[in-house]
């Protein structure tokens, strides 16, 4: 581990790429809002950017390096010094109830942006939640999922936080699932607002192509936000100003941050590390696909209607089919005019990630290790209090949890 000490200038800005540690020596600092004291050690995980920043005079920290790890000092207008005059109008003209959504493309900000936010209400008096919409890089869940949590006191990174809420989605992109995804947020929203949160706030991913700004767009008439907030970088400019034309809320433009850059590399890392975060301490818990309700995006089947070696079927209330056969490892829907069919082969159920849901709702997640052409399964998985639901996706990950795989998804 390569160690430095390092003394910032009053206008300095040290930007840190995990893995890092990072030690406050002397001086006043912060970091995302949130005030840095001497003597105080943080972690920077590995993929994540952090800043800290001199609030007056100088200040001397002792960084050191990881795997991956980097810093760069920047002077200037960096920082969360570039986002001060934008939350400053957020928070006069919406002053103690509100919802906000925040878009960007990918490694533009929205996650250090919300947290900059988050905080700074936090230190208001305002009780604040967030939804995490962002299924390829979720932070407050795993990959293929929504999360939603309330936050009580100022963090310096969403994966600290626990969750409140979890909703199984099983895609990495919303390409193809973002109107079981707008329904999902909606739900996330609707439950921050049980809880009593002064203000929630939704972070995106970044998928900001045409089709991706169409959802987008649609994500805000169903959220119904008093406002968004688009980061625009250098060459962004134009994706904030066809934002603006697709939504009617109010919209606010946020500078992308500059500096230090992830790696795609860094980015699969992170999202492998998610997935082991919720797996860790799994245990084997054996059912079979007859036993349990299973689901596929926003359907739940729960009605078997045939079951022999090799073919398994289940149905939902409208008729819908889900079934299991031998065969390539795809999942194809068939739609029709009243009703639609799904297809599953056992294949490809062998490594699958899926979500463990109990009344309804999300409870915990797994992986299929083992599945036979009768349709019973081993899921390992850490959730102890049972489920009747099986949620199913496009996600397959190795066993040793280091790689991640796409099942191919087709429609006919």
């Amino acid at each position: 581990m390569l160690t430095s000490t390092i003394k910032l200038r009053s206008k300095d800005t040290l930007l840190v790429k995990g893995a890092a540690a990072i030690q406050v020596l002397g001086g006043s600092a912060s970091s995302l809002g949130v005030a840095i004291k001497p003597g105080s050690h943080l972690k920077v995980w590995r993929g994540k950017i952090q800043p800290f920043e001199t609030v007056e005079g100088g200040v001397e920290v002792k960084v050191s390096l990881g795997a991956g790890g980097a810093y760069e000092i920047v002077s200037g207008s960096v920082g969360t010094k570039i986002w001060s005059s934008v939350v400053d109008e957020i928070l006069q003209t919406h002053k103690e109830k509100w919802r906000s959504v925040t878009v960007g493309s990918t490694d533009s900000g929205k996650t250090t942006f919300t947290t900059f936010l988050a905080n700074v209400c936090i230190q208001r008096g305002l009780k604040v939640g967030i939804v995490d919409a962002d299924l390829g890089q979720s932070d407050l869940g795993p990959p293929g999922s929504v999360a939603a949590t309330v936050v009580a006191k100022s963090f310096l990174d969403l994966r600290s936080l626990s969750s409140v809420y979890f909703s199984f989605i099983g895609f990495t992109s919303p390409r193809d699932v973002w109107r079981t995804l707008l329904g999902e947020v909606e739900k996330g929203g609707a439950y921050l607002d049980s809880y009593g949160v002064s203000v929630w706030m939704v972070n995106t991913d970044g998928l900001m192509t045409a089709d991706g700004l169409d959802y987008k767009a649609e994500l805000v008439r169903r959220v119904n936000p008093d406002f968004a907030v688009c980061m625009k970088g250098d060459s962004e400019a134009n994706i904030c100003d066809s934002f603006r034309d697709r939504v009617g809320c109010r919209l606010f433009a946020a500078d992308s941050p500059v500096g230090v850059s992830k790696l795609r590399g860094d980015r699969a890392r992170r999202r492998l590390a998610q997935y082991r975060r919720f797996l860790r301490g799994s245990r084997q818990v054996k059912t079979g696909l007859s036993k349990v309700a299973a689901q596929f995006l926003s359907t739940r089947y729960d009605r078997n209607v045939g079951q022999q070696l090799g073919d398994l079927s289940k149905e939902d209330e409208r008729g819908n089919r889900l079934a299991f056969r031998h065969g390539s490892d795809v999942i194809c829907r068939k739609l029709e005019e009243e009703h639609s069919d799904t297809f599953f082969s056992f294949g490809s159920l062998r490594g699958m990630f899926v979500g463990l849901a109990l009344e309804g709702r999300t409870r915990g997640f797994g992986v299929i290790s083992e599945a036979d052409p009768y349709g019973n399964v081993t899921v390992l998985t850490r959730w102890r209090e049972g489920f009747d639901t099986v949620q199913l996706g496009s996600i397959r990950l190795s066993r040793d949890l280091r790689r991640e795989f796409t099942i191919p998804y087709i429609r006919q």
